[in-house]
């Protein structure tokens, strides 16, 4: 069982220090030396996270560029060991991920190299689990790695975390595309909820990393989450009318989806899992009134909004540093995916430390409530009327 909550007023008192401090954990990215009696969904968790990477097939898809089953890199965050507390955290170099023929160009563009608060291929926790499984799908054009902020966090909070890099869709396939993105993404739709069910069907079976580093997972308690068009696959395999639908999601969190493109596969009416969205109120990709709301207001069972003013797309992810930027634009031949990739970065933006910091919180809760059974704690923070004067929240019973 993982470390229980305090009881709700203690929980309150939480709260209350998160909205006055907005942080938590000890200012430097590694847990507390002795895990917390509670999970303040706003600070570093009691786990230390590991990391590490597989490479899965599909035999049942083909590639249509290689002709050869469709194969998904695929990142890990987890619970680690205690002995991983001391270790040395990972470090993502974007010339030694990406694909060979890219590799020289991606390094003469000057992508930094990022740390995260993880450590490459520690042992998994065994004490304490099985854990919580939430799956994680990536933005056009972005990376399994584009939320590092946000699935660290989840990790060292008891959760398992898998992310795909979506094949034909990722940062570095952008590369190739000249013409409207939004055709090519509107092509490759179909692609990101077959993944994910191909993800949990390899973690049903116990082999996604063929029983070289094995997290303890629970897959009765099993959530998905996701980014843009990543959001938009978390609705597809929870809408019961969809052809992706998959039952044994129990829990949802699409982050700026756009939801009209979720009506051409599987009415939103239909979804009966609970599902959190989240938009920023000064999305230009995904339009907070028409695009994010609307979904909302689709639901017909438990759902939840947030709403982050001054908020835009990309600063939902790791992504707006200033040197990340800079190197895509030396990267990018489309001037128009190099504008895209700019929408919530900068001054004419809220920070993103502040929308990291409410996504972490809104979602950590969200799942807590949903996939551990923590209602009360939950509930706490999840009250419209004692939310930042900058979010609006709604939430549907």
């Amino acid at each position: 069982m993982a470390p229980k909550r305090l009881d709700k007023l203690v929980g309150a008192v939480g709260l209350m220090a998160a909205n006055l401090l907005g942080c938590g954990g000890d200012g430097t990215g590694r847990p507390s030396p002795a895990p917390p009696q509670w999970f303040d969904p706003d600070g570093v968790g009691p786990y230390p996270v590991g990391v590490t990477s597989v490479r899965v097939t599909d035999p049942a898809r083909v590639d249509p560029k290689t002709h050869a089953p469709r194969e998904l890199r695929v990142e890990i965050w987890y619970p680690a060991a205690e002995a991983a507390r001391d270790q040395p955290l990972d470090h993502l170099d974007f010339a030694s991920d990406a694909p060979a023929e890219l590799a020289s160009q991606i390094g003469d563009a000057g992508f930094p190299v990022v740390e995260q608060p993880a450590v490459r291929d520690a042992a998994p926790r065994e004490e304490d689990g099985p854990f919580a499984v939430i799956l994680y799908s990536h933005a056009y054009g972005g990376s399994r790695n584009q939320a590092a902020y946000l699935t660290t966090h989840l990790a060292s909070q008891g959760y398992v975390v898998v992310a795909a890099d979506h094949t034909g869709t990722t940062m570095y396939d952008m590369v190739h595309v000249t013409g409207e993105w939004r055709n090519d993404a509107i092509a490759h739709a179909t692609d990101r909820p077959l993944d994910l069910t191909a993800l949990i069907d390899r973690l049903e079976a116990g082999t996604l990393t063929s029983g070289s580093i094995e997290p303890p997972v629970d897959l009765s308690r099993l959530g998905v989450m996701g980014h843009s068009i990543g959001g938009t696959a978390c609705l597809l395999v929870t809408s019961t009318a969809s052809s992706f639908y998959d039952e044994r999601v129990r829990a949802s969190v699409p982050i700026a989806p756009p939801t009209q493109a979720a009506w051409l596969f599987g009415p939103l009416n239909a979804i009966e899992v609970p599902t959190l969205y989240f938009g920023g109120m000064k999305d230009g990709l995904a339009p907070y009134d028409t695009e994010v709301v609307p979904g909302y207001e689709a639901h017909v069972s438990r759902a939840g909004l947030v709403g982050i003013a001054g908020a835009g797309h990309f600063g939902f992810t790791d992504w707006c540093d200033d040197a990340f930027l800079a190197a895509a634009d030396r990267f990018y031949d489309n001037p128009t995916w190099r504008a895209v990739l700019h929408d919530g970065c900068g001054s004419a933006y809220v920070p993103t430390e502040r929308t990291h910091l409410f996504t972490k919180r809104y979602a950590s809760v969200w799942f807590d409530e949903l996939l551990r059974g923590e209602e009360d704690e939950a509930r706490a923070y999840l009250d419209p009327s004692g939310v930042p004067d900058d979010i609006e929240m709604r939430l549907t019973p």
